[in-house]
């Protein structure tokens, strides 16, 4: 009965101990407070951001304008790059994911509607206080294959360095848009989740126990 009550007990500690940490939004760069953005296809977009915590980046929710959203949303190409002198520098990661959602929010201007886009990344570990660039595309990165016309919103504030426009080693600032672009990420911390109470618990039980049992002599 004492080996059944331990291996429980050890089984719930264990358990405790492995909770999974649910993605969660950790950086949020705002979201679409100005009627422009710059245009994907041939350039690419891009902002950066800087994290307080280490984090695994799992999804990717931005603001896209769109007359096309079916043709030109639905797949993604994607980039995370160190900074290089307030511009994109060297390749961190890159891919092309398929949203996961693409939900109007509203209009734009011009008979174009605003989107809300989601996707997802796997897991990519980004470190604390390095400065990162997020670039974005329809379709592929650098390439102009989707078809119709969209682009990234800017909102109104700016958070580190301006958004950019262009392609790997060749990134340009418009000077006549100071804006960042409006886009959240999420995933999860990159240190272990804190043991709940009860596993330690649980655990503290589990030990007491397993002394009782040695003093006493049982097995």
């Amino acid at each position: 009965m004492f080996m059944t009550l331990r291996n429980a007990l050890l089984a719930a500690g264990l358990s405790a101990l492995s909770l999974p940490a649910s993605a969660a939004t950790f950086y949020d760069n705002g979201a679409p407070n100005v009627a422009n953005g710059y245009n994907f296809g041939n350039p690419s977009v891009a902002d950066d951001f800087t994290l307080s915590t280490a984090q695994y980046l799992e999804e990717v929710t931005f603001w896209a304008y769109s007359n096309d959203a079916a043709g030109n949303l639905g797949q993604i190409g994607w980039g995370v790059y160190l900074d290089a002198a307030s511009l994109p520098g060297a390749e961190v990661a890159t891919g092309l994911a398929t949203s996961s959602s693409v939900t109007a929010t509203g209009d734009f201007v011009s008979g174009y509607s605003i989107y809300e886009v989601t996707f997802s990344i796997g897991s990519l570990l980004l470190d604390a206080g390095q400065q990162y660039w997020l670039a974005l595309d329809s379709g592929s990165l650098f390439t102009n294959t989707t078809p119709g016309f969209a682009g990234w919103v800017f909102n109104s504030d700016v958070d580190g360095d301006t958004a950019v426009y262009g392609q790997a080693g060749s990134w340009s600032r418009g000077a006549a848009y100071p804006y960042d672009s409006a886009f959240t990420l999420s995933g999860s911390p990159a240190s272990p989740v804190p043991l709940p109470a009860s596993g330690v618990l649980l655990l503290s039980l589990l030990g007491g126990v397993v002394a009782w049992r040695r003093k006493s002599g049982r097995s």
